[in-house]
């Protein structure tokens, strides 16, 4: 694997940390898409989300090891609340 990415194929990141964390705190309370497909039994959207990524990173020949762990326990925890959602309606 690659130990750089080339910069010419990367988003621009305008701004600090501390900027971005400030922003999301001023959001308020609120819940995720994600979480709100979880609360709800809909399928996550795990491959055009997290697979993205991991895919970006297979093709550029960079490291995405934890990205890809993530990335497996979600879609596990994807077919997990697939799964209790139809158990609930089998048993209603």
């Amino acid at each position: 694997m690659s130990q750089g990415v080339d910069k010419s194929r990367c988003a621009r990141w305008t701004g600090t940390l501390e900027r971005r964390i400030d922003g999301a705190r001023r959001v308020g309370d609120h819940k995720t898409s994600t979480l709100q497909d979880i609360e709800a039994g809909r399928p996550l959207e795990v491959d055009c989300i997290i697979g993205a990524v991991v895919e970006l990173g297979d093709l550029l020949g960079v490291d995405v090891s934890t990205t890809r762990h993530v990335y497996g326990l979600t879609k596990m925890l994807d077919r997990s609340v697939r799964r209790g959602q139809e158990r609930l309606a089998v048993a209603v």
